[in-house]
């Protein structure tokens, strides 16, 4: 338990998974996105919106009204479409995801790729070592052996490269030897520490 004079600090990395989508993958449009602050998710709403107007049930006009509902449709574009886009999934699971036709998962798919196809021939490239390799690998060197799934085949490589970075910066912290710096936990790409 806290003390009453202790608070709860957690830093969190800012975008990391989509950052080593776009480290492993090179894609050039998703990296050209950070440095320009483009917007995916929201973009990707917007095309939602747009190919299946029922799709947001206060009206597609509530979007540029309502900061809260906009929140909340773009958080579930980012969830349900651009991460699960991201790491594999296709438009029978996205469509499912969001609620929509399936056609309409295979068109906002279609947009998509068009503009990450980098991302996509990353994919491919895993797909092909691992079935030479028997294992996938990333930037961070860790091995994901046979057998893994689809899916996890994408994501091992993601999420290693995400374990990499945050260790990397508690080590760093701790060299500095200095007791606030020393998180009191880790989860994922969060730090969080108890401090005075």
């Amino acid at each position: 338990p806290l003390a009453l004079d202790e608070v709860v600090v957690s830093f969190d990395y800012g975008q990391i998974q989509a950052r080593n989508v776009g480290m492993e993958s090179l894609d050039r449009a998703l990296l050209d996105a950070f440095w320009s602050d483009y917007d995916i998710h929201a973009d990707f709403m917007e095309h939602l919106a747009r190919l299946y107007p029922r799709w947001v049930k206060e009206g597609v006009a509530a979007l540029a009204r309502d900061p809260k509902l906009r929140s909340k449709y773009r958080n579930d574009v980012k969830h349900g479409f651009v991460f699960a886009s991201f790491f594999g999934a296709g438009a029978n699971k996205t469509s499912g995801e969001l609620g929509v036709p399936l056609r309409v998962g295979e068109q906002l798919a279609e947009i998509f790729w068009d503009r990450f196809g980098g991302i996509r021939k990353w994919h491919q490239h895993l797909e092909r070592d691992y079935y030479r390799t028997g294992y996938v690998t990333g930037h961070s060197g860790y091995r994901r052996r046979a057998p893994v799934s689809y899916n996890e085949r994408i994501n091992a490589p993601i999420q290693a490269d995400e374990a990499k970075i945050v260790l990397d910066a508690m080590t760093r912290l701790s060299k500095i030897d200095h007791d606030l710096l020393q998180a009191n936990m880790e989860i994922h790409d969060d730090l969080t520490f108890i401090w005075p």
